[in-house]
């Protein structure tokens, strides 16, 4: 798949959505506007758990994502042409008055130990001012 694809069917999955909470429509216009941005890639990271039927018709609780990770993993080409290399930016949606958990912050730590980049974000255009900042 290219990346016009790619961006094509991102942009086809998020509009799929229905009308949703602030929270789930903030995420939606952030994703839909990041993708179209040149050298960056955008994967929203959902976390929660969800019952299933195991072996033997046992139902069983699947957990998925981590606890406190960022709404969203952006990679974000830097560098020259020549010599492209990608950042990672983890952002985490926010509608005022929310604020971060302590389980969101413990992973806004541990992404900095990663050497990646952490931005809380409020609306689309502190989206794009974070990709900004993640090109230098």
């Amino acid at each position: 798949m290219n990346i016009a694809e790619y961006r094509a069917v991102a942009h086809k999955l998020a509009a799929r959505r229905g009308k949703g909470t602030p929270h789930g429509d903030l995420i939606k216009a952030v994703v839909h506007r990041l993708v179209l941005l040149p050298g960056v890639d955008v994967i929203q990271m959902n976390t929660g758990a969800l019952k299933a039927i195991g072996q033997g018709g046992k139902e069983r609780l699947v957990r998925y994502g981590y606890p406190g990770m960022a709404d969203l993993f952006v990679r974000v080409t830097v560098g020259s042409r020549c010599a492209p290399r990608w950042d990672v930016l983890w952002m985490e949606c926010k509608v005022p008055p929310d604020k971060q958990s302590p389980a969101q912050v413990a992973f806004e730590q541990q992404a900095g130990r990663w050497g990646d980049l952490y931005r809380v974000v409020t609306s689309v255009e502190e989206a794009v001012r974070a990709v900004g900042e993640g090109r230098g």
